[in-house]
């Protein structure tokens, strides 16, 4: 293998082994699926299958009955896409200007659209007292 090529999964491999430094299950913080499919909890160390696709679960907030994706809270890089978490769930790209700020500094930055509308409903039963 060449110096240039690495690993598919080679900078989640390094965020995993972090992980298990700090807990003696890190598979628990993990998902996989296969493309297209729902995602499915790890039950042991992950194989990195390169055509699999995994990630680190998402990091819930809850509120009473209620819970939601954590939204981004970090400055994301230059031209990447972003949702939203309002009534429309829009895509925007962060250029670092003062709308992608405002968000950020809101809580509504999500990577996905299924993460920006489940804060959104998340929202809308928080308003109505259903948690």
């Amino acid at each position: 293998m060449s110096d240039n090529k690495r690993h598919v999964h080679a900078e989640l491999m390094m965020e995993y082994a972090i992980d298990a430094s700090k807990t003696d299950k890190p598979w628990e913080l993990y998902e996989w699926r296969q493309k297209g499919d729902g995602w499915l909890k790890c039950g042991s160390n992950p194989k990195w299958i390169d055509f699999y696709e995994y990630r680190r679960k998402p990091e819930m907030i809850t509120v009473g009955k209620v819970s939601f994706p954590k939204p981004v809270d970090y400055e994301l890089k230059t031209g990447a896409g972003y949702w939203v978490a309002d009534w429309d769930c829009y895509i925007y790209h962060w250029d670092a200007g003062d709308t992608d700020m405002r968000l950020l500094k809101r809580g509504q930055i999500h990577l996905t659209k299924e993460a920006a509308q489940q804060h959104c409903d998340a929202l809308i039963k928080i308003s109505r007292g259903e948690f």
